[in-house]
């Protein structure tokens, strides 16, 4: 059963036409399971011309800013998850891709 919060937030997923798995860490997300748990066998397995091609991509840093938000909306995040804030990134990044122009 989930909790009205992850319904919730399956909900806005849903509407922003993501999967509610991406918003909502739901049993059987993969930081919960063990390595030898992890079913691989359909990624096929890569040889040397792959990682002589490969181009390592390191994300851009995030920026320091300074937002107002409703004390209730901050609560929920924190009381949610300690990593509030790359949560509610999560969200704002979501909304973003679903109403590129």
């Amino acid at each position: 059963m989930i909790s009205e919060e992850e319904d919730g937030l399956k909900g806005i997923s849903k509407a922003m036409g993501y999967g509610a798995r991406f918003l909502v860490g739901i049993v059987g997300t993969h930081d919960s399971l063990k390595d030898r748990a992890i079913d691989a066998f359909d990624i096929p397995e890569q040889g040397k011309a792959f990682f002589k091609r490969a181009v390592l991509r390191l994300p851009e840093p995030k920026a320091t800013v300074a937002i107002r938000l409703d004390q209730q909306v901050l609560k929920r995040f924190k009381a949610k998850d300690p990593d509030y804030q790359t949560r509610i990134n999560a969200l704002l990044r979501a909304y973003m891709e679903a109403h590129k122009s």
